[in-house]
């Protein structure tokens, strides 16, 4: 039976489609077609497959791809959810940021999180506009030495990642009332970020009875005291003793107002000599109002010429008045006479170490 017979003989209904059956979509691969403009908006409630889409038009205009909340009818005042534009705005005049941009728009501030491509942005609306919160920093793109960072609208960096010597910072909770960093280990020690500052200033008194600051005096702003907040004072002391030697008192310096903590008496000196050593001086709060914490004194002075001879700094106190606004915190040293013209004090830099809670 020849082919034309049998598709003359064929019943008509096995020949069309079955009545209810699903019509399947096309199959890959599909043919080279040049691209066609948009007439949109497109049909609602259909599936699209394809190979490629391109969206472009002309300038001035919105063109991209707007998500909007299911059941929400797009248009002015109804946000989208996500978009993917270098447009300023959808299609409705409702402002949008360029990038591949998600938007909270149930939260209060509507916040929204942008990729330009040249990092990750967060953005909250004004009411009017999108003010910048955070975003990600790249250094030294390009290189061996990348870094990635998080940044606030300032620009001051919150954390820092690099791919050879890497710093995480873990939070375990908010920052305290001072400012403080809370953080975790990996092996579950918890405690707080402390605050390192550097200063590479000689200070000190010379052949003089006055009182003058060894260190810089450090900076302390209003409400950063707070119970068990640690203030240390590290430095190197460099001591002279005249043609004559002198006592020569050491203390804490808050605000200017000077509070003696130990005085080495001359005999503990031979004129003409020099003697070298660390000090530290510490202050730890015990509560959160003013005059409430321990102040401590460490270190040793040692002959420049035998490691053997030497004295102790050592001394604590806790009778030294605390402004509850801004101070000033330093350690200060005073000779009891002028002991000739090399007599001198000085502490060769310092460093400021504030942490605790």
């Amino acid at each position: 039976m020849s082919r034309r017979a049998v598709l003359v003989r064929a019943p008509a209904a096995a020949l069309a489609p079955r009545l209810g059956a699903q019509r399947q979509p096309s199959r890959f691969p599909y043919g080279s077609r040049p691209a066609q403009p948009g007439t949109g908006p497109a049909s609602q409630g259909q599936v699209t497959h394809a190979r490629q889409v391109i969206v472009a038009g002309p300038g001035g205009t919105p063109v991209g791809v707007y998500v909007y909340t299911p059941g929400a009818t797009p248009g002015p005042g109804t946000r989208p959810v996500d978009t993917l534009s270098q447009s300023s705005d959808d299609p409705y005049g409702n402002v949008t940021l360029p990038g591949d941009t998600s938007y909270a728009i149930t939260a209060s501030p509507i916040v929204a999180l942008q990729n330009n491509g040249a990092g990750l942005f967060w953005y909250y609306w004004t009411g009017s506009a999108w003010s910048g919160m955070f975003s990600t920093a790249i250094g030294d793109a390009g290189t061996a030495a990348e870094t990635l960072g998080i940044e606030n609208a300032a620009g001051n960096a919150g954390w820092q990642i690099g791919n050879s010597e890497c710093l995480l910072l873990g939070s375990v909770g908010p920052l305290t009332a001072a400012g403080r960093l809370p953080a975790i280990s990996g092996s579950g020690l918890a405690g707080y970020y402390p605050i390192i500052a550097t200063d590479n200033t000689t200070n000190g008194p010379g052949n003089v009875t006055t009182a003058a600051d060894v260190t810089l005096a450090w900076p302390v702003p209003s409400g950063d005291f707070a119970s068990k907040t640690t203030y240390i004072i590290d430095t190197d002391l460099l001591l002279t003793a005249g043609t004559t030697a002198e006592n020569i008192s050491f203390g804490i310096s808050v605000n200017g107002t000077n509070t003696t903590l130990v005085t080495i008496g001359s005999s503990a000196f031979t004129a003409g000599d020099s003697y070298v050593g660390p000090a530290r001086l510490k202050l730890i709060a015990q509560a959160s109002g003013a005059d409430a914490y321990l102040v401590s004194l460490s270190g040793r002075l040692t002959l420049t010429t035998s490691s053997l001879t030497g004295v102790d700094l050592n001394s604590a106190s806790t009778a030294v008045a605390w402004s509850a606004g801004a101070n000033t915190l330093a350690l200060f040293a005073q000779f009891a006479g002028a002991g000739g013209s090399a007599q001198l004090c000085n502490g060769r830099g310092s460093q400021f170490t504030a942490c605790g809670v």
